[in-house]
């Protein structure tokens, strides 16, 4: 049989489509009950207990997977996590038989024995469907990876608005700003902890009871901030984020920041966070995660981690990682109130966890591509863990290569053949190319131009691109942006939905193709943020006018804003990021071209009122100050449209 074909029905040991409807019956009857319990406990107020999260979390689940259910055509591919869930619900059955019988619902949920359960639930059902999605396609994995993220961002913001409560009750004497501190911790959208990426059963299990003990016992004598860092591709991501999903199951989470390049933010954290919380009287730990601080520090955020931070109350907790970089081990090394753990690859209980995962993974991929039970052998899967040489980022880069290559089999093999690779960069980077050149593009001229164009605007983009904004940035090419994305899908998400932010698998990709790849898959970053000027200035030519008319007309009073934020059709996906980022772009720009030059000409002779305009609706405009130090130095000379900007006006 081809490795590349889809498993039969009714082989050895699988169920039956009659047993995979009665599970996904039960599913559908759990669900109706799930959102019965929380339309109740909405009608009365209650949604600030375990009953509530807990249905509320179960019910968005298991809608998701029958959604996901309903859309596969061969419905042996988890059946086998379908029947899990289905033994799961048998435990549920009784947590809902003792809801809808109870005659005093306002003590049920009062009772600690009970939330207690709940808690436990959910943490089960989590790990079901962490094991699921190893059985599902990228865009079932991302639809499922949605559903539970929001319900992520919607605990964090129960948790804010819970701390915030106590302090209005509690702490009458508070100065304004107090209530600020929350806001203003490193939090965005898009950057919170994401629970279905957290380290998987049966690994990192000591250091997280160890980290837990740390967080739910906080003392005078024990240390504020707890720092994990290691190499790139150890996990440290994947920590972060069990961390954080322990926390918010206890209602401790406050925050949690995912730091990625390209992305800034302000940083007033000394004065609205350090200041207000000195004399915060509170038991309960309040948790913050910040994940890759390598990737946002500066010495204002250092000096507030090291000084500033020893100086709040005992039950702060704050879980940093990054990699060892000289800056941060340097502001960190000899500081009492900071705890180290440093995640070492050659540590054996770290190698051991490498291995657990190794082998799920590759049991995933086996059941997925039809290859038997015998693959890989023992020899060859004993050989993988030890190229792997603990790092999971390599572990999750091949699994998922060979769940997506046209030949597992031969693949591997090649895999299996590289040697000799002394450093952890090198091993990553021999690996990265041997998936690129498994795509069989080198000598494609088609193909290097559009990974070239796309992947180049992919990783130049100031906040990650959609499918929508590159087809609108790019124009009408030969080649749509998924062509070229399905074919290098193993270091890309996020490109199955117009809309979805479409992201890099991991940072040393990143570095990787800017820094150390081979012809023709170096990418430049100055150049490709160049061609995302350019780009942007056409969009913002061609369609701008469009919107303000279309806006102009849908207003309903002149308190309205020009562009309401509620109105989707009013600004694609494309054409806001052209807005909002043109100038920033404009700014790397070294050797602009005529054509270039032209684009942007027009732009600010024709557009450039309606542009500040929409620019300040939308909150993003800074003013043009840097545009005009752009053209003086490489501005045309004797362009009068070019010297518009000039003007006090728009520079201010």
């Amino acid at each position: 049989m081809s490795p590349n074909a889809d498993c039969a029905h009714g082989g050895p040991g699988e169920d039956t489509p009659e047993e995979d409807s009665w599970g996904l019956a039960l599913m559908k009857d759990a669900l109706t009950r799930l959102v019965g319990m929380n339309n109740e406990l909405k009608k009365m107020s209650e949604t600030k207990n375990e009953w509530f999260l807990f249905s509320q979390h179960a019910s968005r689940i298991f809608e998701a997977v029958m959604t996901i259910a309903s859309q596969e055509e061969e419905s042996t591919r988890f059946t086998e996590s379908v029947g899990d869930l289905a033994l799961f619900i048998n435990k549920l059955d009784q947590t809902c038989r003792r809801f809808e019988s109870s005659k005093n619902v306002k003590k049920l949920l009062r009772s600690s024995e009970d939330a207690k359960e709940l808690k436990s639930l959910r943490h089960e059902l989590d790990d079901k469907i962490q094991l699921l999605q190893l059985h599902l396609n990228i865009e079932q994995r991302n639809f499922l990876l949605d559903a539970v993220k929001s319900l992520n961002l919607n605990e964090t913001n129960t948790n804010k608005s819970t701390l915030r409560g106590e302090m209005s009750t509690n702490h009458s004497s508070f100065q304004p700003s107090a209530f600020l501190v929350l806001d203003s911790l490193p939090y965005a959208s898009g950057a919170s902890y994401n629970s279905s990426n957290t380290c998987m059963p049966g690994t990192r299990t000591a250091l997280l009871s160890e980290i837990t003990a740390w967080l739910e016992t906080p003392s005078l004598e024990s240390c504020p901030i707890c720092w994990l860092t290691g190499v790139a591709g150890i996990g440290k991501t994947a920590l972060a984020n069990s961390v954080a999903n322990i926390a918010a199951e206890k209602r401790w989470l406050v925050s949690s920041f995912f730091f990625a390049p390209n992305v800034g933010r302000e940083e007033h954290t000394g004065k609205l966070v350090i200041q207000p919380c000195k004399n915060w009287d509170r038991t309960e730990p309040a948790v913050f995660v910040v994940d890759a601080l390598n990737e946002g520090f500066d010495e204002g955020l250092l000096r507030v981690l090291t000084r500033q931070v020893k100086t709040l109350p005992r039950f702060f907790r704050i879980v940093i990682t990054s990699r060892p970089l000289e800056k941060i081990r340097d502001a960190f090394g000899d500081a009492s109130h900071i705890i180290r753990h440093s995640l070492n690859i050659t540590d054996k209980q770290n190698g051991q966890d490498v291995q657990t995962y190794l082998r799920q993974r590759l049991t995933a991929v086996s059941i997925k591509r039809c290859l038997g039970q015998q693959w890989p052998t023992p020899s060859v899967f004993n050989e993988l863990v030890a190229q792997s040489e603990g790092l999971f980022q390599w572990a999750f880069t091949i699994t998922e290569y060979l769940r997506k290559c046209m030949n597992p089999i031969r693949q591997l093999d090649l895999i299996i053949s590289l040697q000799g690779i002394p450093s952890v960069a090198s091993r990553m980077d021999q690996l990265y190319a041997t998936v690129l050149d498994g795509t069989g593009g080198k000598d494609d001229e088609d193909f290097v131009n559009a990974y070239q164009m796309f992947m180049g605007s992919i990783l130049a983009a100031k906040e990650p691109l959609t499918l929508s904004a590159m087809r609108l940035l790019h124009g009408n090419r030969n080649v749509d942006p998924t062509e070229l994305l399905e074919r290098i899908s193993s270091f890309v998400v996020g490109f199955d939905g117009e809309h979805e932010p479409i992201r890099i698998l991991h940072l040393s990709l990143r570095e990787y193709l800017m820094d150390r790849a081979a012809p023709p898959y170096r990418l430049s970053r100055s150049k490709s943020s160049q061609q995302l000027a350019f780009l942007c200035m056409p969009a913002i030519n061609d369609h701008l006018s469009e919107v303000v008319v279309m806006s102009k007309q849908k207003r309903r009073s002149r308190s309205e804003s020009l562009i309401p934020s509620n109105s989707p059709d009013l600004m694609w996906d494309g054409l806001y990021y052209a807005i909002s980022f043109w100038d920033r772009h404009l700014l790397d720009a070294r050797d602009p071209t005529p054509e270039f030059m032209s684009a942007l000409e027009v732009l600010l002779d024709e557009h450039l009122q309606d542009l500040v305009s929409v620019t300040i609706a939308l909150g993003a405009y800074k003013g043009l100050s840097d545009v005009r130090r752009w053209l003086q130095k490489l501005g045309p000379k004797g362009k009068q449209s070019l010297l518009r900007i000039s003007d006090d006006y728009w520079v201010s």
